[in-house]
Parts: structure tokens; sequence; C-alpha cells
């Protein structure tokens, strides 16, 4: 079974200025400059879905 992608997903929304709302299965990130939020799943594998995340959220460097 491969590792989660959640650590990297969070590293980068933080880095992005990005702060944890609130946590349970998914957890929530908004950004204080635009107020969009984010659901992250803590169980996402998938490095496409971990990148269309991330760019849903506005981050341009998604290299993982």
């Amino acid at each position: 079974m491969s590792a989660t992608l959640y650590r990297e997903i969070t590293d980068k929304l933080r880095a992005s200025g990005f702060e944890l709302v609130r946590h349970g299965k998914h957890a929530i990130w908004k950004s204080p400059d635009n107020q969009r939020g984010v659901a992250v799943g803590k169980n996402i594998r998938d490095k496409n879905l971990a990148r269309a995340l991330l760019r849903s959220a506005g981050i341009t460097d998604i290299r993982l």
C-alpha cells in the first residue's frame, strides 16, 4: 500500500498561507486572502487528484 499524499498537500497549503479551519475525515483549509476553501481527504494516494486539489486552491507549484 502506498503512502498518502496528505502531508505533502497540507505542507503546500500551509506554505501558501492557508489555515486549517476544521478536521475530520476531510480537513478544511481556507485562504486568508480570498476565503477560498479546500477540502483535503486524509487518504489521498492519487497524484492527479492531489494536483487538482492544489490547482483548485490557486497554487501554481504543484510538483509532488
